[in-house]
């Protein structure tokens, strides 16, 4: 079958539950399918191996025939830094061994198992970097090994970054990612990396401090404050400070055939992979 009219199904994996949607190929895609399961805590391991487990028997469901399988990884299961340039160092590979090492002085021994990857970016600088643990993809080739292949593995922030993409164009903005548990910043300044934070959170409050903490931090450092976009959904009561005087921009994932925004809203993590 052609890869174009391969259906193509959106996973995500969170530390509480997991999400599968189907874009059902055609002259018009449409999601024709949404699951959610809860994942049961587990008690040793990997704290993502009880995901992988759910996501494995959501697979071998009736509903989920072959297809591709993109899967958006919460931002519990990741980590990120900002890794500096350095003229010492030229390719890709060597800067995710450079930034492999970043990880471990922050992290410990445990990130030399883990797998990074690193942002490509203009001559003199820094680069984004990301990690998860070394095992995980293997374990999601292996969990719809019987139907799906395997296409894409991402953390949410980059899936939700490439997915909104448009207001990010700009060479100074403040991106602020939220989802239950977990609240992401990303900041660039004359269009350099300068800010990227991974922040659990409690409640909306906590959102909001954290917001403000950063910003005054960015403030401090660069002059003015950079545009803030906003992508959380599902937090409806979230109030965020006025920039500038401005008041910040929520951003919305394009809309696709399927998906009603109040209804699937438990869906919309998904969606940045569909």
């Amino acid at each position: 079958m052609s890869p174009l009219l391969r259906d193509r199904y959106c996973a995500v994996l969170r530390p509480d539950r997991v999400d599968l949607v189907r874009l059902k190929r055609g002259f018009k895609p449409v999601l024709d399918l949404k699951q959610s399961v809860p994942v049961a805590a587990g008690t040793e391991g990997a704290p993502w191996l009880p995901a992988v487990a759910a996501l494995r028997e959501m697979v071998a469901g009736d509903a989920v025939t072959r297809g591709d399988l993109a899967v958006v990884l919460s931002n519990h299961f990741v980590r990120y830094l900002l890794v500096p340039w350095d003229e010492q160092v030229g390719s890709i590979a060597e800067y995710e061994g450079y930034a492999r090492i970043a990880f471990e002085g922050v992290f410990g021994e445990t990130a030399r198992a883990w797998t990074v990857r690193v942002s490509p970016e203009r001559f003199r600088a820094p680069r984004l970097a990301g990690a998860i643990d070394g095992e995980l993809p293997h374990a999601l080739r292996q969990a719809g090994r019987d139907k799906l292949r395997l296409i894409s593995v991402q953390p949410y922030l980059m899936a939700a970054y490439n997915r909104l993409g448009q207001p990010f164009r700009r060479r100074d903005f403040f991106f602020l990612l939220a989802e239950p548990g977990r609240a992401c910043a990303l900041a660039a300044v004359g269009g350099i990396w300068r800010v990227v934070r991974n922040h659990a959170v409690n409640d909306d409050s906590a959102i909001s401090a954290l917001v403000e903490r950063e910003l005054r931090l960015l403030e401090t450092n660069e002059g003015p404050v950079p545009n803030l976009y906003v992508h959380a959904p599902g937090f409806r009561q979230l109030k965020l400070p006025i920039v500038a005087g401005a008041a910040p921009r929520v951003l919305a994932l394009p809309p696709v055939p399927g998906f009603a925004p109040d209804a699937d809203m438990p869906f919309s993590m998904a969606l940045t992979a569909a």
